[in-house]
Formats: C-alpha cells, structure tokens, sequence
C-alpha cells in the first residue's frame, strides 16, 4: 500500500499530468485514488480536509486556464463539472474513511464478544470440575 508521501506525489503527478502536460485527457480522475489512499489510513476530517483541498487546487488551477474544465466552453458546464468532482472526490474519500472506521468498532465489538466468551467457557469448565462423580 502507498505511504503518506506516495499519496501526496501521486496527487502532485496527477495535477501536472491532467493540468499542464496532457490537458485534452481527463487524468484528473487519478485524484479519486489519492482521495482514497488518505481515506483508507485517515479519519473522516482530514480525508474530507484532503478532498477539498484538492478540489480548491484544481478550481484555482482552472480559473487560471489549465486542465480539461478549464476546456469546456460554457460556464454551466464547467460548473457542473466541478460540482460532479467535488460529489466524487468528497463522496469516495468519506465513504472509505467512515466505512474503515466502522470496520474497527465492528472488530473491537467482537473481540470484546470473543473475551467474554472464553472467560465464561473457563468459569464452565471449572463449575464441572467442582462436582465430584456422584453429583454432590
């Protein structure tokens, strides 16, 4: 899996890749995966921190001309492209970052269940261990 600084170079390779060197292809998509590289190793806040900061590198950049929205001719569209980005890119990046956290409340919870299970296996078995064959 790609470390915290992995995570950051493939974010900065995709906005030179998608806005400077190849702007006709919509690599920007690439991002979503950088969104969800934080969300897998970051809780809820800082991925959707991480999500818009993205979201406000690629507006700034397409104001200033740069990238595949920045292409499209009418403003609505641009618009609505951004708005479709900035769904995916928070939308992913959440979904990852909450779900993982659910997941290990749901793994305490049952290693919680597993414990109370052993011990009241040992507080069984030493209940039979009591009785002597004769049932006194």
């Amino acid at each position: 899996l790609l470390n915290d600084g992995n995570s950051m170079m493939v974010t900065v390779l995709v906005f030179l890749a998608g806005f400077f060197w190849v702007t006709d292809a919509p690599v920007s998509f690439v991002l979503v995966m950088a969104v969800a590289l934080v969300g897998i190793r970051y809780a809820a806040p800082l991925t959707g921190a991480y999500a818009l900061a993205v979201v406000a590198a690629a507006a700034w950049l397409s104001t200033e001309g740069h990238g595949p929205v920045a292409a499209l001719p009418e403003p609505h569209r641009r618009a609505l492209a951004f708005g479709v980005f900035t769904l995916t890119l928070l939308g992913t990046g959440l979904t990852i970052a909450l779900s993982r956290r659910e997941r290990d409340v749901t793994i305490g919870r049952l290693r919680e269940s597993e414990h109370a299970a052993e011990v009241l296996a040992d507080d069984l078995r030493a209940g039979v261990r009591l009785v002597d064959p004769v049932g006194r």
